[in-house]
């Protein structure tokens, strides 16, 4: 029963580390440390990376905790339930020999008792052998003077009831005793009940602790799991924005590069338009120069038609028909008169 069953124990505290440990901790704090503003847009960007960082480092400390305190816990449950099997295995034996020894405490009392009631029996038994035989003398001795048989009579009584008196003080004690026995196994009974019911609630008030332990280690758990699903949703909303901030600023550069290409067509197309027109100018410019001598000619020609009499009818029909003869030949001298604007429209129309 000396010899204590072997328990082995987790690391202790002073040795456990943390990651990041405390000498990264400390350059990250002397890093940041030089942050001093957050004006800026490189000065807040700064900033809330810094704070995603320690977000981060502070929720894998706590999750490090947990699972670091878990076996602490455990030991704890298995000290317990070790101990509980112990007595377990104590109990039994303990009860059974606690059984033998009020069975012996019992066995001891009836044999008192039994042997204090035989006493008794013949003690009074003997009194009344005594008393018989005293009765037996008084009626033989009934003629003897009355002085001597009063003396021996009395003191026959005095004798009897010292007898009497020692019986009834024996039996007193053997009652005394038997009271004496009967509250020392009462009070042996009520402290073993108080041991039992005091390891009972030292047990239930254990069971309460680690109960409570592991729900508190189920709810530390849980939190460190929300914080870290909470991180791990902050993570991908903030690469959520940052895909988003990156596909507009793809959308941006796009854009821009869509925009100068199309000024670069633009001006290359103004370029070709200016160099197309410079040179249906220039062709133009060539064709009335070769159309001059016949321009000319033309308008000779017309000049000489306008020189032309007119005839006097009077008749409706012949002024109809000078009326008609010279509206076609104004519109024919006025088409020799532009000749240059048309040779313009057919080079406008080459041009498109």
């Amino acid at each position: 029963m000396s010899q204590g069953a072997i328990i082995e124990f987790p690391t202790p505290a002073a040795v456990v580390t943390y990651d990041p440990p405390e000498e990264q901790i400390a350059a990250t704090i002397a890093r940041t440390s030089q942050i001093v503003s957050a004006d800026t847009t490189q000065e807040y960007e700064a900033v809330r990376l810094a704070i995603g960082e320690y977000r981060t480092a502070m929720v894998g400390v706590e999750k490090q905790r947990t699972e670091l305190k878990a076996p602490v816990l455990d030991l704890g449950r298995r000290i317990d339930e070790h101990a509980k099997r112990l007595q377990a295995l104590m109990e039994p034996e303990r009860a059974r020999l606690h059984s033998l020894k009020d069975t012996a405490d019992a066995e001891k009392e009836r044999v008192r008792r039994e042997k204090a009631e035989t006493e008794r029996r013949e003690l009074e038994a003997r009194i009344r052998e005594e008393k018989r035989v005293l009765d037996e003398l008084g009626n033989l001795l009934a003629g003897v003077a009355g002085a001597a048989a009063a003396y021996e009579k009395r003191a026959e009584e005095e004798r009897l009831t010292k007898e009497r008196a020692a019986i009834e003080a024996e039996r007193a004690a053997l009652e005394a005793e038997r009271q004496a026995e009967a509250a020392a196994r009462a009070k042996r009974e009520r402290l073993d009940r108080e041991r039992e019911d005091a390891a009972r609630a030292a047990r239930e008030a254990e069971d309460a602790r680690l109960a409570a332990e592991r729900r508190k280690l189920v709810e530390e758990r849980e939190a460190a799991e929300r914080d870290a699903q909470a991180e791990r949703d902050r993570i991908a909303a903030e690469r959520e924005r940052l895909a988003r901030e990156e596909e507009d600023r793809q959308a941006r550069i796009r854009a821009e590069h869509e925009a100068r290409e199309a000024a670069e067509a633009e001006r290359v197309a103004a370029e070709e338009r200016a160099v197309a027109d410079a040179e249906r100018k220039a062709d133009l410019a060539r064709r009335l120069d070769a159309l001059r001598p016949d321009r000319d000619r033309l308008a000779t020609y017309a000049e000489a038609l306008l020189a032309v009499p007119r005839p006097e009818v009077t008749d409706p029909a012949a002024l109809l028909t000078l009326g008609t003869s010279l509206r076609l030949l104004d519109e024919a001298i006025n088409a020799l008169r532009d000749v240059e604007d048309v040779a313009r429209t057919e080079a406008a129309s080459d041009a498109e």
